[in-house]
């Protein structure tokens, strides 16, 4: 269905893009990193999460946003179908620790093999909320990069500590207009 609706955008009568994304998430968000950053709000400060051998890719808000209004902005755009990230795809532990760095917390995050962390994760969670952690899913957004010239409005570490805000989202709960997303 999503093949056949960007096939309808390339080919149709007026130029189009299309962007594909891995997890968005930010402020409010739901999903996979939400999952992580409830769970690391409390989690003991010993943790099996410093899994290196995956990795996956994730984009916030506000550079999907950003990336979207390039598109709109450069005629090189038109036509093209392009993935956009925050960057480099992270494995669990680097993500676990950005995470923990965004929640101000001190954590000792110990390596442990995938297939380790998958056992213990399907025994807590199910087998999906293991393949999510273990299991690699990584973009390569280097040709919007280089086609556009796009960079990520905002780095990873900002974007995690927007992410793990709690509160109400400005942007969904009637915040001021022209509130920064």
């Amino acid at each position: 269905m999503k093949l056949a609706a960007e096939k309808l955008v390339l080919e149709g009568p007026v130029e189009g893009v299309v962007i594909r994304s891995p997890a968005i998430y930010g402020r409010g968000s739901a999903g996979n990193i939400r999952q992580m950053i409830d769970l690391l709000r409390t989690a003991p400060p010993i943790l099996p999460l410093g899994y290196s051998g995956n990795r996956r890719s994730f984009v916030h808000r506000t550079n999907l946003v950003s990336a979207l209004i390039a598109c709109v902005e450069r005629s090189q755009a038109a036509g093209r179908t392009f993935l956009v990230t925050d960057g480099a795809p992270e494995s669990t532990g680097v993500l676990t620790r950005r995470i923990l760095k965004a929640l101000n917390r001190r954590a000792l995050v110990l390596p442990i093999p995938g297939a380790v962390l998958r056992r213990l994760c399907a025994a807590r969670w199910g087998p999906e909320a293991a393949r999510r952690l273990v299991d690699s899913y990584a973009f390569d957004d280097t040709a919007i990069r280089q086609t556009l010239g796009w960079t990520s409005a905002i780095d990873p570490d900002t974007a995690m500590a927007d992410a793990v805000v709690l509160g109400p989202d400005p942007l969904l709960d009637g915040g001021p207009p022209g509130t920064p997303c």
